[in-house]
């Protein structure tokens, strides 16, 4: 009885380990696929969005934080004519550098934005070779130091996986490669779990992980830029779309100029 107890032991032993072996496999695929959307396809297509209308959105905001400042300029400065007050240019500037601050600093993420996109123009693209062996590469890497896979935390690892994080980024197939030959091939299937129960503990981590890894993968594909991907292979929506920001644009220019008419004369042309 004893002997099948030890069998019917082993065999649960032998069938978790497989189990976490074929999870981890699992777990490295996703990763690199979040990896892939997030820092490859969902920057190409950000790009493409904010070269085609991020200029645009771009102008019409700043046109929409003028019309909203000059509007209370005026009135901070009618406030002081009707008491009777002496204003100063100057300090109501200053007020309205710190009113509008916030806006100030939306206008330039805004900007940071569509530079990198025009950064990232110029650069020009890896041919598909080139990106074949930078994507094969990073797939390599995740499997040999991302933290979830490996069997224990391993502070240099981490800083070197962070590294390789970066050069995926920005296609550096030289830094993939150097920092792929620098590490050992440790096999992250190799457990250290001497247990049943501590085999599944990490079966059900690997499930949890896995559960999230598609949550995140799921929320990219639904949210900015990765949702305008339909719309940018249409070329009459995106047309559109920029007479829509266009029209938008004038319609506020001409919204501006009335105001500055009216500061104006609630100045003397003093502005």
């Amino acid at each position: 009885m004893a002997k099948k107890q030890t069998i019917a032991f082993h065999e649960e032993f032998q069938n978790l380990l497989s189990d976490i072996h074929q999870l981890q496999d699992e777990l490295a695929a996703l990763y690199f696929e979040k990896d892939e959307l997030q820092y490859q396809i969902c920057k190409n297509i950000e790009m493409e969005y904010m070269l085609k209308i991020g200029a645009l959105e771009y102008n019409l905001y700043e046109k929409e934080t003028q019309i909203l400042r000059i509007k209370r300029k005026i009135e901070l400065i009618r406030q002081k004519i009707n008491r009777q007050e002496t204003f100063i240019l100057e300090t109501i500037e200053k007020q309205l550098d710190t009113e509008y601050e916030e806006y100030t600093k939306k206008l330039k993420a805004q900007y940071d934005i569509f530079q990198n996109a025009l950064n990232r123009k110029e650069s020009g693209f890896l041919d598909k070779d080139k990106a074949k062996d930078v994507k094969k590469l990073y797939g390599i890497i995740v499997k040999k130091l991302h933290p979830d896979l490996l069997p224990e935390p391993d502070k240099a690892k981490n800083e070197l996986f962070l590294k390789a994080v970066e050069a995926y980024k920005t296609g550096d197939y030289e830094s993939l490669s150097a920092i792929s030959l620098m590490v050992d091939k440790p096999d992250p299937k190799s457990s250290k779990l001497n247990t049943t129960e501590e085999l599944k503990k990490r079966h059900t981590s690997l499930q949890e992980r896995i559960i999230n890894i598609n949550a995140s993968i799921e929320d990219i594909k639904k949210s900015f830029p990765y949702n305008q991907l339909d719309f940018l292979k249409s070329p009459e929506l995106v047309d559109q779309k920029k007479q829509e920001l266009t029209d938008k644009i004038d319609e506020y220019n001409a919204i501006y100029i009335q105001y500055e008419q009216r500061l104006n004369d609630l100045t003397g042309g003093a502005q």
